[in-house]
């Protein structure tokens, strides 16, 4: 079938073509509109959909964190408070720009000292024995710090390490101590 049909010519030879052609014409416009009709009713966004594993997952997480917040409340309660000694060393004001650390306060306090040039010393062990080869220790601490001073950070670390534990600083003995009692 000849597509390139001169409408004029058509309609001096059959008038009957000419009817035709404009009834094709108008056929194929009305197929191209319900398609693209159609493609457009098909073709509507989704909504993204929340998984019910995640939000499960994120609702106990939120739970255990509020929960862990309330044990330390509890435990802090339960401790006088006492009065932070002022600090004067330097390099214990000294401030740490950023620090994003998860593991043993061993490691971290190793750091600290090193950093400011104190010794660190671990005493005893985590039966309660003095010894001179302490046991490893398996308690983890999680510090996230900016521009905090090295001895906020040996704060918040002495925070997290639980009890039976006390980590002390010396500015005489330019000493980071961790003890077990």
């Amino acid at each position: 079938m000849d597509m390139n049909v001169d409408t004029k010519t058509a309609n001096r030879r059959a008038p009957l073509a000419a009817k035709q052609l404009v009834w094709l014409r108008f056929k194929n416009t009305i197929l191209v509109s319900i398609c693209l009709i159609s493609s457009a009713c098909l073709s509507r966004i989704s909504l993204p959909t929340t998984d019910p594993a995640l939000t499960l997952l994120n609702s106990v997480a939120v739970d255990v964190s509020t929960m862990t917040r309330q044990v330390s409340e509890v435990q802090q309660a339960s401790y006088p408070r006492f009065s932070e000694p002022n600090v004067t060393d330097p390099a214990l004001l000294s401030k740490i720009s950023v620090i994003d650390y998860v593991g043993s306060p061993t490691r971290l306090l190793q750091e600290l000292a090193t950093r400011i040039g104190y010794t660190y010393i671990q005493l005893g062990s985590q039966t309660g024995q003095y010894s001179e080869q302490p046991m490893p220790f398996t308690t983890t601490v999680s510090v996230r710090a900016r521009q905090q001073s090295v001895i906020n950070i040996v704060r918040e670390i002495a925070a997290q390490v639980g009890n039976g534990i006390v980590v002390s600083v010396s500015e005489s003995q330019q000493e980071l101590r961790l003890e077990f009692l």
